[in-house]
């Protein structure tokens, strides 16, 4: 029961994370997962996806990177979502400038 409610959780701090990557039009291909029990002591669990992280991959990484803690074993004290390996949209970077040569000369 415990795991259920953190993951449901952690799918709504997903979903801010990737409202703030769309507003500075960012994409990531890490998630990383900080859980922090009881004790003090916290480990990360991060998954690197060759595609643009979404909401839909988020949500199908949640349970893999929650299994590989103590989260439900242990007492949790705080969790935390980031991403990285960031990039530009596609669309954003997809423009090219014209190098002609008579732009140059």
């Amino acid at each position: 029961m415990f795991v259920e409610k953190l993951i449901s959780i952690l799918e709504a701090l997903a979903k801010q994370v990737l409202a703030s990557l769309e507003t500075h039009k960012l994409v990531a291909r890490t998630l990383t997962l900080k859980v922090k029990y009881a004790n003090f002591q916290q480990v990360t669990r991060s998954y690197t996806t060759d595609e643009d992280l979404d909401l839909l991959t988020i949500e199908s990484l949640l349970p893999i990177l929650v299994a590989r803690t103590d989260a439900g074993k242990q007492p949790v004290r705080l969790v935390g979502l980031t991403v990285s390996g960031f990039g530009k949209k596609a669309k954003e970077i997809n423009r090219q400038l014209d190098l002609s040569l008579s732009d140059v000369f």
